[in-house]
């Protein structure tokens, strides 16, 4: 029995050699080994710069956000116009503002032509709105259009696209030429 003991003691003896053993080699062969390890602030290293732009004559704004490294910040604000402004940064996010004294491009690039309220109205932009009214047409009553397919399309809405505002309102013009003919 004693024999078996010796040998059983001599193995875990040998056992614990090899694992100490092998964890002091480890250690010595992976000291100068860097482990990769996640990189919990490359999130904080970016921050999402949101430029806003703000309408004067319609009251619209636009808004663009894109991400860009926390060390471009500097180069970014060089590069920028004077008409930007700086907000303070929060959470991780940075807002430009700018102000521009015009038209958004949906007020300045559309035009509708409808119905409405009963005579032919001109509208700023793509929807029928009061506040953007451009012109109305008393004398265009429903009741004094004889074609019935521009009766029709003038209920549902002749939408006019040009980028050029002063192009746009000589179609206007041409349209509305077209239905007093």
């Amino acid at each position: 029995m004693r024999h078996n003991r010796f040998r059983t003691g001599k193995r875990i003896c040998l056992f614990a050699l090899i694992v100490v053993g092998g964890m002091l080699l480890g250690r010595l062969l992976l000291s100068n080994f860097v482990f990769p390890v996640p990189n919990s602030g490359s999130q904080a290293s970016m921050v999402q710069v949101i430029y806003v732009t703000r309408y004067s004559k319609c009251g619209d704004t636009a808004t663009v956000a894109r991400d860009i490294g926390r060390n471009r910040l500097d180069s970014l604000f060089a590069s920028l116009s004077d008409d930007w402004s700086a907000m303070e940064e929060r959470d991780g996010k940075m807002e430009l503002l700018k102000t521009v004294d015009d038209w958004c491009p949906n007020h300045n690039h559309y035009r509708l032509i409808k119905m409405h309220r009963g005579h032919v109205v001109v509208f700023r932009g793509q929807s029928p709105d009061d506040e953007f009214i451009v012109r109305g047409y008393r004398e265009l009553e429903e009741s004094l259009i004889i074609h019935r397919e521009t009766l029709q399309q003038l209920r549902q809405g002749i939408l006019l696209f040009d980028e050029d505002p002063d192009q746009l309102d000589v179609l206007v013009r041409s349209y509305l030429e077209g239905i007093t003919d």
